[in-house]
């Protein structure tokens, strides 16, 4: 069984409803000063991402380069081993 209790609900004798208090001045101020620090988090957080990914392509680019400069190097390394031999694969 749920323990919550029900909820309350205000209603004047002719049948219309009371409509809730509106929060202070003081309540809105701080709920939107809350609401622009959320976003001013959210913006920094998202210039930080793309910052760090601006980074990492050089590094993305230099990785490619070595990749490409060992392949070239393992494939001179075997060309020089088979002499004169043009085909890899003798049939």
């Amino acid at each position: 069984m749920s323990e919550r209790l029900p909820p309350e609900i205000e209603m004047r004798p002719d049948g219309t409803f009371v409509d809730p208090p509106r929060p202070l001045w003081s309540a809105r101020i701080f709920r939107i000063a809350a609401l622009l620090a959320i976003f001013a988090a959210l913006v920094a957080a998202a210039i930080f991402l793309i910052g760090f990914a601006l980074i990492l392509i050089p590094v993305a680019f230099g990785s490619a380069l070595v990749a490409w400069a060992a392949l070239r190097y393992r494939i001179w390394k075997a060309a020089r081993s088979m002499g004169d031999r043009r085909d890899i694969f003798p049939g």
